[in-house]
Parts: structure tokens; sequence; C-alpha cells
């Protein structure tokens, strides 16, 4: 038997905003498949892509930047 799953919805449709590191242990053809089941869902998506650095950099001791930290927050 089939469960019915409820259509997700926002309140007052708000697009969500989301992080995508697109490079960060998927290839970049999953994240394009991930984007492309979403929009085809219907849900109010707007991607914020970051990437994940080849240096450390020194505001966040780490291969983030500031500006992916805050994004994911």
């Amino acid at each position: 038997m089939a469960s019915a799953v409820a259509p997700f919805s926002t309140e007052s449709g708000e697009t969500i905003r989301a992080t995508l590191f697109p490079r960060d242990g998927i290839g970049p053809e999953i994240a394009e498949s991930v984007k492309q089941v979403f929009n085809v869902a219907g849900l109010p998506i707007e991607w914020e892509e970051h990437y994940v650095g080849t240096e450390v950099d020194p505001r966040t001791e780490s291969f983030l930047t500031w500006e992916s930290l805050e994004s994911v927050r």
C-alpha cells in the first residue's frame, strides 16, 4: 500500500534559500540533477552555490570561506 505524501509548501509561498557545494563529495552532474529534481517538484528554491577552496582561508581556518559559512547559517 503506497502512502500519500503531502505536497511541500512554505508559508506565504516564500522562496527557500539553500546552499549547494557542487564539488564537495559529489560531482557537479549530481548537484545539477538535485536542482532539476527540486525544480520538477515545483519547490521554490533559490540555490546559492559555493565552492570548497584549495587553500585554507585564514579567516575561517578551513577550506571554506567566510561567505560560504555564512550561507549555511
